[in-house]
């Protein structure tokens, strides 16, 4: 019974230093366990997202969706220290896809002054050979030297370049990871008018003739269409070239990892759907994708291979038409509530300090009417009617419908904190790996962050995808989505947390095919 549950999860939880973190996820997510959920834990299935082993074959989990329901990540967990590690390691490959433009945010101060002098030191005539390995990069190709500055690799283990960008072309890159023994493919993310196109064109297109084509039964499997055409579209241009086949047929002990962030997630997770009939160690790592990616039934499926790793109140990773429904409900409610003439609700931060809770109390008591009580109107008729219409039109589509949600299994790393007095005096940034760490607001080391009052402690938990199906208005929503901030988060949780010095290749577990 969910006594017995609670009481197995406090027994694994002795002596474990993520019991705090533990206990507030607890209490942040609902801990009521379904009668449907009570069936399954008394089967003995085993999670199918368990993709790491160990020779002494690592501990028997609950089923996935009650475990990851109610913890948070575990350094005591070598599956989840692997996965930290990996994640870490592999988020500046998936940053550098946005290559000059990211180099010169993450180096606002001297950053165009160093792609400068690197591209005079490495090109002096602004040419170098690149015929067959780098396509549509500038002569001088400040694509490619910020790629290289970025991840630090010397130019040779650049693979193969594309910055080509249509509505159907993605800009994407092969390199060599030899820490890791990878054949990298990242993909970019939204930056230009042609990627937004790509982005909103989100009707399901079914999989069953690429299936058929890659190998796979994609009967009854959709993807956001235009993700899923910037993926045949880079599925075709890498048979064109070959580069792939041709270093992971040279590289033969080496993994394919693919990675991308935002759109370039989204089509990372449905490429490797259509390359891992080919190479079964695929392992993709998709960094904020977009909400409306895949299909339940797909999302399920390429759990096996796929992460996805969201930072708190990211918007693009809730941007679900469920999420725009409720969003835009929300709004016509607050509407109908309230009580003051509309001109007058910008003056409400000047009349009251928002700063406290009970001057944005005061505030909505005096702006708002009650849930229950609020007056009749002809708007509120018309909003109630324009409801009614919403679910007629929802119960009679109801069988052509088809939810597009996050690939894969899902990270969430959100924030338990936001002042330092809740978080406890300084000492805290100077303890050994615990259950959450304090990451200043430019997201500098522990140094920066005790120079200002405003902390953010972030901690790792596993997700539902039910969890991001509202959107969630917040100062930060943005900048959670942000690939340098991304980045700077992932690693500071690995480093702090996890104990993880370093994001090399030496592995604790192994990864195995199911």
């Amino acid at each position: 019974n969910t006594l017995e549950i609670r009481e197995r999860l406090i027994r694994e939880c002795e002596g474990n230093d993520e019991c705090d973190v533990i206990d507030e996820v607890r209490n942040q997510a609902e801990l009521e366990v379904s009668e449907e959920e009570m069936k399954h834990v008394e089967e003995p299935v085993e999670s199918k997202t368990s993709l790491i082993s160990t020779s002494s074959d690592l501990q028997k989990r609950e089923p996935s969706r009650l475990r990851r329901k109610k913890e948070g990540l575990s350094k005591h967990n070598e599956h989840e220290v692997y996965l930290m590690k990996e994640a870490a390691h592999f988020v500046p490959f998936a940053q550098a896809a946005y290559t000059w433009v990211s180099y010169m945010l993450e180096n606002p101060t001297c950053g165009i002054f160093s792609l400068l002098y690197h591209i005079c030191r490495q090109s002096p005539c602004f040419f170098r050979s690149s015929k067959g390995r780098i396509e549509g990069d500038y002569p001088w190709q400040p694509h490619t030297i910020a790629l290289e500055l970025i991840l630090g690799l010397p130019a040779d283990d650049i693979v193969f370049a594309s910055y080509y960008e249509t509505v159907l072309a993605i800009p994407y890159y092969i390199c060599l990871d030899h820490d890791w023994k990878c054949v990298v493919l990242a993909i970019r993310g939204t930056l230009t008018l042609e990627s937004v196109f790509a982005d909103i064109n989100c009707v399901p297109t079914e999989l069953s003739e690429m299936g058929e084509e890659c190998g796979f039964d994609g009967k009854d499997l959709y993807g956001h269409k235009g993700m899923v055409d910037s993926a045949k579209w880079m599925l075709e241009d890498l048979k064109r070239h070959g580069k792939l086949d041709a270093i992971l047929a040279e590289y033969k002990e080496y993994s394919l990892r693919v990675v991308g962030h935002s759109l370039g997630a989204g089509v990372a997770s449905l490429i490797s759907v259509f390359l891992r009939p080919r190479y079964p160690n695929l392992r993709c790592l998709a960094f904020s994708p977009p909400g409306c990616t895949l299909s339940e039934a797909l999302a399920d499926t390429v759990a096996e291979y796929t992460t996805s790793f969201i930072v708190d109140d990211d918007i693009i990773a809730r941007m679900t038409i469920e999420g725009f429904e409720e969003l835009r409900d929300s709004i016509l409610e607050m509407i109908c509530r309230i009580k003051i003439p509309k001109y007058e609700v910008g003056n409400q931060p000047k009349k009251f300090d928002f700063s406290t809770g009970s001057g944005l109390a005061t505030s909505i008591e005096e702006s708002l009417y009650n849930k229950n009580n609020v007056k009749a109107s002809k708007f509120k008729e018309e909003v109630e009617d324009f409801w009614r219409y919403q679910e007629e039109l929802k119960e009679e589509n109801k069988s052509n419908y088809v939810k597009l949600c996050l690939p894969g299994s899902i990270v969430h790393l959100f924030r338990i904190c936001s002042n330092r007095q809740s978080c406890g005096s300084s000492q805290h940034l100077n303890m050994s790996p615990g259950p959450a760490i304090s990451i200043s607001l430019d997201g500098g080391d522990s140094s920066d962050s005790m120079k200002s009052d405003t902390v953010y402690r972030y901690a790792p938990r596993w997700a539902q995808r039910s969890d991001f199906e509202k959107i969630e208005i917040s100062s930060h929503m943005l900048l959670d989505h942000d690939p340098i901030s991304v980045k700077v988060r992932i690693q500071e949780v690995a480093r702090q947390l996890f104990g993880l010095d370093s994001f090399s290749g030496e592995k604790a577990v192994d990864v195995i095919e199911l």
